[in-house]
């Protein structure tokens, strides 16, 4: 889990001093090479997915931290770092889901000796599931703000991980009003439109 800081370390540009401000050049340079090694960690997560121990969740969890290094190096230039830190957030949101699931099922088939420790480690992957998933939309907020400030456009599909995030933290509202900005900038087929409808209903529903 300390591998992150002890990478994004390493890649400071050697013979500048601590105080001197890097260059527009030089943030480019390291931005770069975090995200590489994010991506090798999210490589490595993705070839243990069919592990049956499980998925390689140190590397997922460096993956995300690699991210979150890219924001803090050019938090004011650089929307897409604050996307793809919180697109990394919601795949680990995504992971503590699978455990809570497979610790509901470990529960139903537990002796009643074992089902306080399990219903503890269930609460435990649920408060860290829903703190990836709200962590996430904080950072895909900070990717609409930033491409707002700097005048670009924004990623239609970050709407729809926004989304999906509401709905996991079961914030129906919020889930209204990133489908309606999902609607307002793409184009849909009337398949796409009737399922945005009933999506649309079942929230209303909820709320």
């Amino acid at each position: 889990i300390c591998g992150a800081a002890i990478l994004a370390s390493s890649i400071f540009v050697s013979g500048c001093s601590s105080n001197e401000p890097l260059t527009a050049a030089q943030k480019a340079r390291q931005v770069t090479v975090l995200r590489k090694q994010a991506e090798e960690q999210l490589a490595l997560c993705s070839a243990s997915a069919a592990d049956p121990e499980g998925v390689d969740f140190e590397a997922l969890t460096k993956y995300v931290e690699l991210h979150g290094e890219t924001t803090k190096i050019a938090p004011g230039t650089c929307p897409l770092c604050f996307a793809n830190y919180a697109a990394a957030l919601s795949r680990l949101g995504l992971a503590y889901n699978t455990m809570v699931r497979a610790a509901d099922q470990d529960y139903q088939k537990a002796e009643e000796s074992e089902k306080p420790e399990l219903a503890e480690r269930r609460a435990r992957y649920m408060k860290q599931m829903m703190d990836a998933f709200q962590n996430s939309n904080r950072q895909f907020n900070n990717y609409f703000m930033s491409c707002r400030s700097h005048g670009q456009p924004v990623d239609p599909e970050r709407y729809r991980w926004a989304l999906r995030n509401s709905e996991f933290l079961k914030d129906y509202n919020r889930a209204l009003f990133y489908l309606d900005l999902y609607e307002a900038n793409v184009t849909l087929s009337e398949e796409a439109i009737k399922n945005a409808e009933r999506l649309r209903a079942s929230y209303k529903r909820e709320i």
